[in-house]
């Protein structure tokens, strides 16, 4: 009997390549094209290696039941299971914990106002506390620890479809939050439509992770209804390696469109084009205004030749102090109260 096994391996086989693909995108390119690395890089550098210990423990797991009916494993197995399944959590727990506290940081650099910068700094308390209340559940579920795999040790444990119920909705509820803040504070923001639309693809892409999310409350309640605990946690688990690994991609995404622009310079070209058409009219009734590029990470401009740089090279004016911290790469914040109009500067094209 398979079961939930073939599933387990092919999702996790998947995803571990597609998220060190990405992770490789972001730290590669942050080191050797910015040559800038910053905690929001280490942070989603470190959720990158915890999803990956997470999911190898899933597929060491089916070795000893995870994806079968509980009724075909070995009681032998249990023991085992039980240690890689708290094993398991702990990486899951890190990695999500990671995830957010890097989304956040990275948010920071997104805005200078005041409300803004509190609510960044309210969704760090809030992770940081949820993240160390999980972690510690999940080491002291049982006193004694012993007691939660051998279950010859009497011991006193919490009710953990409980506690499985109320972190699946609290993260998910968190995980709305997380990613509907950034399409919040580039609401006013002056972009261009194909820009903004690109903006808010970018971000909406955490609505798969909201729905892997989802879907894991889904398994944890149907587990606390009707237990199948090695069949049913594989299905949940399945759920929250989906929901790690594509919140490491989402967060990497500004990286990877970028080296594809270095790999596919052509790319660049047919964007420009579409942005110049689409905003040809728009364009001719501006004296001045700025293109706002949301990418904190290291965009490219072409060079005359078809070539490409680093934003970094570009020749800004000296007009005002805000010119200088353009020029100085910091490019990426927008004026108080995100009026991007009121700069009064034009970018090379």
């Amino acid at each position: 009997m398979s079961g939930l096994r073939p599933a387990i391996f092919a999702v996790n086989s998947a995803l571990i390549i597609l998220s060190l693909a990405a992770i490789c995108c972001r730290v590669g390119g942050r080191i050797f094209l910015v040559r800038s690395f910053g905690w929001h890089d280490a942070l989603i550098a470190l959720a990158a290696f915890c999803a990956t210990v997470f999911s190898i423990l899933q597929m060491v797991s089916t070795r000893f039941g995870l994806g079968l009916p509980s009724q075909v494993v070995p009681g032998r197995d249990m023991r085992t299971f039980h240690k890689l399944v708290m094993a398991s959590r702990l990486f899951y727990f890190i990695c999500n914990w990671s995830v957010k506290h890097s989304l956040l940081l990275f948010y920071t650099e997104l805005t200078i106002d005041r409300w803004p910068k509190r609510s960044i700094y309210i969704m760090h308390g809030i992770a940081f506390a949820f993240g160390c209340t999980c972690i510690g559940a999940t080491i002291f579920q049982c006193t004694p620890i012993r007691a939660m795999w051998d279950m010859n040790v009497k011991g006193v444990c919490i009710n953990m479809n409980d506690f499985n119920y109320f972190n699946s909705c609290f993260m998910l509820a968190t995980d709305l939050v997380l990613y509907a803040m950034p399409l919040v504070f580039t609401w006013k923001l002056q972009l261009r439509r194909p820009q903004r639309v690109g903006v808010n693809c970018l971000f909406a892409l955490g609505g798969l992770v909201l729905a892997a999310s989802g879907a894991r409350v889904y398994y944890v309640r149907a587990q606390a209804r009707k237990p199948d605990f090695t069949y049913k946690f594989a299905a949940t688990m399945i759920c929250a390696v989906i929901e790690n690994h594509l919140a490491i991609i989402v967060a990497c995404a500004p990286s990877i469109k970028v080296i594809m622009l270095l790999a596919f310079p052509g790319l660049a070209s047919k964007f420009e084009r579409l942005v110049s058409r689409e905003t040809q009219e728009h364009e001719g009734n501006r004296s001045s205004g700025i293109t706002v590029d949301l990418e904190a990470t290291f965009p490219v401009q072409r060079h005359s030749g078809g070539g490409t740089r680093p934003f970094s090279s570009r020749a800004l004016s000296d007009e005002s102090k805000k010119s200088r911290e353009f020029r100085m790469g910091k490019w990426w914040r927008a004026p108080s109260s995100w009026d991007v109009n009121a700069a009064e500067r034009i970018l090379p094209a």
